[in-house]
């Protein structure tokens, strides 16, 4: 189940009104709490720790949650964080869009206009916490699918199941929704399901999942067919991402590699910090075996900082 508070003044009772409306009218699935409190706000997170917290207004609260924010009429502050912005109308709408406000949605309250009602306005809302909670899906994916995840990418690269065999594999407290949503915004979901096909685990139905991207979102693209040299200057210039670790790790497979030959390489191009850093988060990953390591991984603040990069990668 889904939990949402809903925050809005204590003085403010078009809004009071509004949210308690609103609250009964969401899907059984969404669990609604109200505050009209800052102190009492910040109880309640830490009590209930709610998925979303929907903020009435432009007050300031210390909250955690996805936030979504309804301006409803007041002067919007551009430096909150949050998920996505409800305009009221239109009108309400372009003056976000003038302010470069993004993720804005429009979603009419029934008690100043005629033209929706309190179900209509309910169904829209839910859409919209939907796709905030199906946005960053990182730091939601537990770590059953979590390991799968990885199991899934390492079988596929290797092409035989025997890679993984003294790994444990349950497929019962897996979310397939949030592993496909993830590995197809990775561009890994090829690379899944291949895996899904060697370990014979039947594949769920996958379905498209509307959701808010980062502006600065563009689709991984393959470094396939480059030797580790050349990964490794695209790394450099366009970074790294989960796919281009798979990239590594299945040309660190490749019986015709000359390990020799490409730490010297490496040495020459000034790669071979860069290279060991990968070999690191290669080897946390998808356990990349010492075999298939041409020298020692390294774990040091550069390390974390591109491992920071694959985790927000989707983070708005």
């Amino acid at each position: 189940m889904m939990k949402v508070l809903h925050i809005f003044p204590k003085d403010d009772h078009t809004n009071a009104r509004y949210v308690a409306l609103l609250a009964k009218a969401l899907p059984e699935s969404i669990e609604s709490l109200l505050a009209d409190d800052p102190v009492i706000a910040k109880k309640m997170c830490k009590d209930h720790h709610p998925d979303i917290v929907h903020i009435y207004g432009n007050g300031r609260y210390e909250v955690t949650g996805r936030r979504v924010i309804s301006p409803c009429g007041t002067t919007f502050d551009p430096q909150q964080s949050y998920y996505a912005v409800i305009a009221r109308s239109p009108l309400e709408a372009e003056s976000l869009f003038e302010q470069e406000v993004k993720r804005v949605e429009i979603i009419r309250n029934p008690l100043v206009t005629k033209t929706a009602s309190f179900d209509e306005t309910a169904q829209k809302m839910a859409y919209v916490y939907q796709k905030v909670m199906d946005s960053n899906p990182w730091p939601l994916i537990d770590d059953a699918t979590r390991s799968l995840l990885f199991l899934l990418l390492k079988v596929a690269i290797c092409g035989d199941k025997r890679w993984v065999s003294g790994s444990s594999v349950s497929t019962q407290d897996v979310n397939f929704r949030l592993l496909y949503h993830y590995a197809e915004k990775e561009n890994i979901l090829s690379i899944v399901q291949k895996g899904l096909a060697i370990m014979g685990i039947d594949e769920p139905q996958h379905q498209k999942i509307a959701c808010y991207m980062p502006d600065s979102y563009t689709v991984p693209v393959t470094m396939a067919g480059q030797d580790i040299v050349a990964m490794l200057h695209d790394i450099q210039k366009h970074g790294l991402s989960l796919l281009r670790i798979v990239n590594v790790f299945e040309a660190l497979h490749d019986s015709r590699l000359n390990e020799d030959q490409l730490l010297n390489m490496l040495e020459t191009e000034e790669l071979l910090m860069l290279f060991r850093s990968i070999l690191s988060i290669a080897q946390e990953l998808l356990s990349l075996e010492e075999g298939f390591m041409p020298c020692e991984p390294l774990d040091n603040n550069e390390t974390r900082k591109l491992k920071d990069n694959i985790i927000n990668h989707l983070r708005l």
